[in-house]
C-alpha cells in the first residue's frame, strides 16, 4: 500500500526515543488478547490429538472459553463504534472506559475514549487516554494524532508537535506496518497538513486502496473538497455512503458537495446525516451556519445550543455565537465567547479565522479583516486565514495588499485555488484599462473601454449626484469599478472561484464587480440598470456601514432602478402574480432567508421583487425621511426587526398590511380568469390548444399560444386582435413578455410601418432589455428622419450591447444630423474599433468632426488614415489641404521676408 519512495522528511528523534520498553503498572501477560491465542493455540492441539484425551477435553474447554470472550469483546467494541456512529457518547465513552480497565485492551478502544473525550470537549481526559493508549500501542498513528489535537486544547503546544512529528517518523521507519486502509487515509491527512503535494499524497496513499475502500473514499472526498473540486468529492462521498449507510460523515460530505450547485438535494443529505447521528456535530453547525447566513439568529441559537450542550468549548459553536454578539452589537458577549474558546488553546488561530470569514459574508469586510489579521498573529503561516485576507482586502479596495498575500499562499500551495484563480485573475487584469478620475476608478477591458468606457464614467456620477442627495450622504472616495469581459474572471473576482452563475453585478461597498454584455451570450442584460442597480448599493451600504439586511439592500436598489427608468428592475409578471397570490410571500422578518436557498431560480427573482415592494409599501405609508432615519439606526447597530418596529409598530402588523397590499396589486393586475392554467395534457393536439384558445378569448396563456400560432402562421391580422385583446386585459403587462411584441411582428409582416413604429416604441420603453426592438426602432425613424427619435433609440440599443456596431452607426447619423460632435466623435471611433464597413468615410467624417471641435492635429491624423485607406479620396485630399493650411504660421507683415 505505502510507496517506499514516499519519504516522510528527515527524522528529528531517533527510533528509541519512541520505541523504547515501557514498564506497565500490571503484566502484559494476563490480558484477554494473549488468553484469545492460547485458546486459539490449544484448540489447534486438541483437534490434531496431540496430547491425552482428558486433558484434551480440558484444553479444548478452555480454549473455546477464550475464543468466546474474543466474541463477546468484538461484540462489545462494535456496539461502542455503533454508539458513537449514532451520537450515543455516553454509551461509547462508558463502554471504552470498562474496556480499558484491562491495561493491555485494544488500540480501538484508546482511540473510541479518546474520540468520545475530544467530541464532549473533555480534553485533559483525551489527552490522558491517548497518551496511556501510546505506552501500550506504542505504534499507533492514530493515537498520537489524538494525542496532538487533545495537547493542543490542553495547553500543551510543544507536546502535540512531538505526538506529529511521531507520526512521520513511525511511517519512515515502518512503512511495511502501515498498509491498513485506515492507516493510509490517516498518513495522507497527515502529509497534506505538512504541506506535501496533494497529487503525489493521492497517489501514494489512496489511489492504491482501491474503490471499495471507505477511509480512501472519504479521504479524497475532503480532499477535493479543500480544491473546490465539489463534484470529485460528491463521487467519493457517494461510494462511501453506500460502503458505510450507517455513519453520518459521508452524507455531510454530500451537502457540502451539493451546496453551491443544489442547495435543495444539499439539505436533503444534511438531513439525512441528522438522521443518522443526531448529535452530529459538524450537520448541527452547518445547519447553524445557514440560519445565520438566513439572517434567523433565533433557529442559529437554537441549532447552536445542540451544539454547545455535547461540547460547552466548541470552537466553530462559540465562533458562530461571537459572530451572532457582534451583529447585535453585544461586543461583550463577543468578547466573551473568543476568552472561552481560546481558553483552552491560546493560540488556535481556527477561531479568529471563522468570526471573520463569516462577518466577511455579512458584508463586515473590515471587521473581517481585522479578525484575520489575529488569527495570523498567531499563526502567521495560517493559510485559510491569509487568503481570506487576501480576498477581503481586494474587496475593500486594497488592491496592493490583497494581491500580494495572494501571491503568497499561492507560492507556498501552488493546490489552493483560490489563491490560483486570483494570481491567474490579477496577471489577466493587467492588460486592463483604467479610466479614473477624482470620485471613480473604473476597470475594463481595453477594447470595451474605447466603447463605452465614457459613457461608464457619465452614469456613474449620474447615480452619485441624484442617489447621494437622496439618502443624505457622501459616500468615501475613490470607488472602484470592475467591468469583466469574461464571466469566469468575474466570479473569480468576486467569488475566489470559477462557475458561479446568476449573478450581474455585485456590490462590497466601495468596489463593485460587473459582467460586461460581451459575457452574457445573445441576450444581454442592460449593463446601465446593473451599474445603477450595484451604485446605490454604494450608497446604502456605505451609509448603514455595511450591517443592513439583505432584502433592504436589495430592495432598495431595485426600487431605484425604477426610479431612474420604469423599464429597469422588477415588474409584475404572470409568475410573479401566481407566486403573490399563493404561499410564496415570505414575512418581512425573514426575507433575507429567499436570498439564501431559494427553491428555484425564479423563487430568487421575486425575492427581489417582493423585496422592492416593501421598500415601495414603506415609503408610500411612512415616507422617505422615515427610510433614511431608519439607514441611520442600522448604520449604529440597531437591529433591523427592532427598528423597523420602532418606526412602524407591530412587524407582525406590517407584514399583514404588506400581504394585503402585495395582494391587491397582484389581484388588480389582472384577473383570475386571466390567469387561470390550463391542464393540458402531453398528448394534446395542436389543433385541441387552438380550440381551448377561441374558447377562453381571455386567457393569458392560452392567447399567447394562440398569438405564436398566428405569427407562425403569417396570419398577421389574427395575430393583431389576439394582442389587442391581451392588452385591453393586461395594459400594465411589461417586461419580455409585453403583447407590444407581438403587435410590433405582425404590423412589420403587413409592411404598415407607422403601426409598426408605435408597437416598437412601446416595446422599447416597457423591455430594457429588448436590444433588437431598440435598433428596429432606430432604423425605422432614421428612415423617417425623426433624428432625434433615432437618437434616443441607438442609445437605448447601446444601453444593452455596445459591442454590436449598428447601433454606433445609427448614433453616429442622428449626432451628424442634429450637430452634436461630441456623440458623433464618440460613434465614429467605436464604429473604428468594431471595424466598419468603409473605413475611409468613418475616418473621413471623424476629422471632419474633429476639425469642427477645433482638434485639428488629430483630425490631420484621422484624415491621412483615410488616405491609407483610399488615395483617390478627393474630399479627404481637400480636408487634408485645408487642415494643412490652417496650420501654417501667420506670417507678420514686419517679417523682411
Amino acid at each position: 500500500m505505502g510507496d517506499s519512495s514516499f519519504n516522510a522528511g528527515p527524522p528529528a528523534k531517533v527510533a528509541s526515543d519512541i520505541l523504547q520498553p515501557v514498564e506497565l503498572n500490571r503484566p502484559v501477560n494476563c490480558g484477554t488478547m494473549t488468553l484469545v491465542k492460547v485458546g486459539r493455540h490449544i484448540q489447534t492441539i486438541v483437534s490434531r490429538r496431540m496430547i491425552g484425551k482428558k486433558l484434551g477435553f480440558f484444553l479444548f474447554w478452555l480454549g473455546t472459553v477464550a475464543v468466546c470472550a474474543d466474541w463477546s469483546q468484538a461484540q462489545r467494541l462494535d456496539d461502542a463504534i455503533q454508539s458513537l456512529t449514532r451520537g450515543d457518547y455516553a454509551k461509547a465513552l462508558s463502554l471504552s472506559l470498562t474496556a480499558l480497565e484491562d491495561p493491555t485492551a485494544e488500540e480501538r478502544w484508546f482511540r473510541l475514549a479518546a474520540e468520545c473525550h475530544l467530541i464532549k470537549g473533555e480534553y485533559r481526559e483525551a489527552f490522558e487516554v491517548a497518551t496511556q493508549g501510546i505506552v501500550v500501542h506504542r505504534t499507533s498513528l492514530h493515537l498520537r494524532r489524538l494525542a496532538a489535537t487533545a495537547a493542543n486544547f490542553s495547553g500543551k503546544p510543544n507536546q502535540a508537535a512531538d505526538f506529529l512529528e511521531e507520526i512521520g517518523l513511525l511511517y519512515e521507519l515502518n512503512k511495511w506496518r502501515y498498509r491498513r486502509d485506515e492507516d493510509q487515509a490517516l498518513l495522507a491527512e497527515y502529509f497534506l497538513q505538512q504541506g506535501r503535494d496533494p497529487k503525489e499524497v493521492l497517489n501514494t496513499f489512496l489511489k492504491p486502496l482501491g474503490d471499495a475502500s471507505y477511509p480512501a473514499r472519504m479521504a479524497t472526498g475532503n480532499l477535493a473538497l479543500s480544491k473546490s473540486d465539489d463534484a470529485l468529492a460528491a463521487d467519493n462521498f457517494r461510494v462511501a455512503a453506500e460502503l458505510n449507510p450507517d455513519a453520518p460523515d459521508p452524507y455531510y460530505g454530500l451537502a457540502r458537495s451539493y451546496e453551491s450547485s443544489d442547495p435543495k438535494r444539499a439539505g436533503e443529505f444534511l438531513q439525512t446525516a441528522l438522521q443518522k447521528n443526531p448529535h452530529f456535530a459538524p450537520a448541527l453547525l452547518r445547519r447553524a451556519e445557514s440560519a445565520i447566513d438566513g439572517e434567523n439568529y433565533t433557529e442559529a441559537e437554537e441549532w447552536l445550543k445542540r451544539v454547545l450542550d455535547i461540547n460547552p468549548s466548541q470552537v466553530h459553536a462559540l465562533a458562530f455565537k461571537a459572530v451572532i454578539a457582534h451583529i447585535k452589537n453585544d461586543f461583550k458577549a463577543e468578547a466573551e465567547f473568543r476568552a472561552l474558546a481560546m481558553s483552552a488553546w491560546e493560540a488556535n488561530p481556527e477561531f479568529d479565522h471563522l468570526v471573520g470569514k463569516k462577518l466577511s459574508q455579512k458584508y463586515r469586510f473590515e471587521d473581517g479583516v481585522r479578525y484575520q489579521q489575529r488569527a495570523l498573529v498567531y499563526d502567521p503561516n495560517y493559510q485559510p486565514a491569509k487568503i481570506q485576507l487576501a480576498l477581503d482586502q481586494l474587496r475593500l479596495g486594497d488592491s496592493d495588499d490583497g494581491w500580494r498575500l495572494a501571491e503568497e499562499v499561492y507560492a507556498a500551495d501552488p493546490y489552493n485555488i483560490l489563491a490560483h484563480n486570483l494570481v491567474s485573475l490579477r496577471d489577466r487584469l493587467t492588460k486592463y484599462t483604467t479610466l479614473s478620475d477624482d470620485e471613480f476608478v473604473v476597470r475594463m477591458e481595453a477594447r470595451e473601454a474605447k466603447l463605452y468606457g465614457a459613457q461608464v464614467l457619465e452614469l456613474l456620477h449620474e447615480a452619485k449626484e441624484t442617489l447621494e442627495a437622496k439618502y443624505e450622504v457622501e459616500i468615501a472616495r475613490p470607488i472602484f469599478v470592475e467591468i469583466y469581459a469574461a464571466q469566469h474572471d468575474f466570479a473569480v473576482r468576486t467569488f475566489g472561484i470559477p462557475g458561479v452563475r446568476g449573478f450581474l453585478g455585485v456590490c462590497f461597498g466601495k468596489v463593485v464587480t460587473m459582467n460586461s454584455p460581451s459575457s452574457q451570450g445573445n441576450r444581454a442584460a442592460n449593463w446601465q440598470a446593473v451599474l445603477w442597480h450595484e451604485f446605490c448599493h454604494v450608497i446604502t451600504l456605505q451609509k448603514t456601514s455595511n450591517k443592513m439586511p439583505r432584502w433592504l439592500s436589495e430592495g432598495i436598489s431595485v426600487y431605484e432602478e425604477r426610479q431612474r427608468n420604469p423599464a429597469w428592475g422588477q415588474t409584475m409578471t404572470p409568475r410573479y402574480r401566481e407566486m403573490a397570490l399563493a404561499d410564496d410571500v415570505l414575512p418581512i422578518s425573514r426575507l433575507s432567508e429567499a436570498f439564501l436557498n431559494p427553491a428555484t431560480p425564479e423563487h430568487l427573482q421575486f425575492a427581489y421583487y417582493q423585496s422592492s415592494l416593501v421598500v415601495e409599501f414603506l415609503l408610500e405609508q411612512h415616507g422617505p425621511k422615515m427610510l433614511n432615519r431608519l439607514l441611520v439606526d442600522l448604520g449604529l447597530g440597531v437591529n433591523a426587526n427592532k427598528a423597523l418596529e420602532h418606526y412602524v409598530g407591530s412587524l407582525k402588523k406590517l407584514d399583514q398590511e404588506f400581504t394585503t397590499y402585495l395582494r391587491k396589486r397582484a389581484e388588480s393586475w389582472g384577473t383570475a380568469e386571466n390567469f387561470a392554467k390550463p391542464e393540458l395534457s402531453p398528448a394534446i393536439s395542436p389543433s385541441q390548444i387552438l380550440d381551448l384558445a377561441k374558447q377562453s378569448p381571455d386567457n393569458y396563456y392560452l392567447q399567447r399560444s394562440l398569438a405564436s400560432y398566428y405569427l407562425n402562421q403569417q396570419d398577421w391580422s389574427e395575430a393583431i386582435k389576439i394582442a389587442t385583446r391581451m392588452l385591453e386585459n393586461l395594459p400594465e403587462m411589461w417586461g419580455r413578455e409585453t403583447p407590444f411584441a407581438i403587435l410590433a411582428k405582425a404590423h412589420r409582416g403587413l409592411g404598415d410601418r407607422e403601426a409598426e413604429l408605435a408597437a416598437v416604441r412601446e416595446w422599447v420603453r416597457r423591455d430594457s432589455d429588448a436590444f433588437d426592438a431598440a435598433l428596429r426602432m432606430a432604423e425605422l425613424t432614421s428612415e423617417m428622419e425623426n433624428w432625434d427619435e433615432v437618437f434616443q433609440a441607438a442609445s437605448t440599443a447601446l444601453a444593452i450591447n455596445p459591442l454590436n456596431s449598428a447601433p454606433h452607426r445609427f448614433l453616429a447619423a442622428a449626432s451628424e444630423k442634429l450637430a452634436n460632435d461630441t456623440h458623433l466623435v464618440a460613434a465614429l471611433q467605436a464604429q473604428l474599433e468594431l471595424g466598419p464597413h468603409d473605413p475611409a468615410e468613418t475616418h473621413f467624417r471623424l476629422a471632419q468632426a474633429l476639425r469642427r471641435n477645433g482638434q485639428s492635429d488629430r483630425a490631420k491624423r484621422e484624415v491621412l488614415h483615410a488616405l491609407e485607406y483610399a488615395p483617390r479620396y478627393r474630399d479627404a485630399q481637400r480636408l487634408l489641404i485645408e487642415i494643412v493650411d490652417e496650420q501654417k504660421p501667420t506670417r507678420s507683415t514686419e517679417d523682411p521676408q
